[in-house]
């Protein structure tokens, strides 16, 4: 079988002047071609130039969120989705606003990720849309649509283990409180991190009920937080070991999780 190749980033790139990655053995694929041109049935190897090349990893690196490491190294980037990127090439958005956004998710992801918090997918997205409501009504944005990208490294290879979508829509909600309550350096998911506190189950239901609110924009989701809040509050204040635990919840009842119920 004939062997071609796809330059680039150079005119007629080969195995010496050009530079090809082994990634999913693709080099060996067929049929990777549109029914155009003739090459569905020949082996194609993708060769890029070192500037080519050196682009691609720039983008890496600023893509980079966080390394964990538990039984291996999971390595997590997170990227925009392919239809956004379509998107933005079409379309008169201000990159230079975009990119920061995607600034500020990558840095609110590195705040969870890390931390083995319960639901850590479903806060990471509560949270970051909570973190860029104000950015994307400043950009007149309606939706933003990235990926959040989990690397694994196994032995001498390297797995793409979970593609995470993440989608920040705009909604009308009061933000700054709902930030109180799900900051990663906060109360709520401190406790939340530990299984065996008395309150633990109704902390799973309230987040539930906070991903219904922020994500499925489902007001009885916030009710729902709300009474799973007070019932964790009923468990906690029983015991007299945990009176300042319960203080905490008091405070959080009664000075912040009103501000949720004053939204226009």
């Amino acid at each position: 079988m004939e062997r071609k190749n796809v330059s680039i980033g150079g005119q007629k790139l080969n195995k010496n002047t050009g530079i090809s990655l082994q990634l999913f053995k693709v080099e060996r694929y067929t049929g990777i071609t549109s029914t155009e041109l003739t090459y569905s049935t020949k082996q194609l190897t993708t060769y890029l130039s070192p500037e080519t090349l050196l682009i691609g990893l720039l983008g890496i690196y600023s893509s980079y969120v966080q390394t964990v490491r538990e039984k291996n190294f999971n390595y997590y980037f997170l990227l925009f989705d392919p239809r956004e990127i379509a998107d933005i090439l079409n379309s008169n958005k201000n990159v230079e606003n975009i990119m920061n956004m995607k600034n500020v998710v990558r840095d609110e992801l590195a705040k969870v990720i890390g931390k083995h918090f319960s639901e850590e997918l479903m806060i990471a997205e509560i949270l970051v849309n909570v973190a860029l409501q104000d950015e994307m009504v400043k950009n007149n944005l309606e939706k933003l649509s990235l990926m959040l990208v989990r690397i694994a490294h196994e032995g001498k290879t390297y797995k793409i283990y979970q593609i995470i979508p993440l989608t920040i829509v705009k909604r009308k909600f009061a933000s700054k409180v709902l930030y109180d309550i799900i900051n990663p350096d906060g109360f709520l998911l401190s406790r939340l991190s530990k299984r065996d506190n008395v309150e633990y189950n109704n902390l799973i239901m309230a987040i539930n009920g906070l991903y219904r609110y922020v994500i499925l924009n489902d007001q009885q989701g916030l009710f729902t937080m709300i009474r799973e809040l007070h019932n964790a509050y009923h468990k906690v204040k029983s015991d007299e070991k945990s009176q300042k635990v319960a203080g905490q919840y008091r405070y959080l009842l009664t000075h912040v999780v009103p501000g949720l119920l004053n939204v226009p």
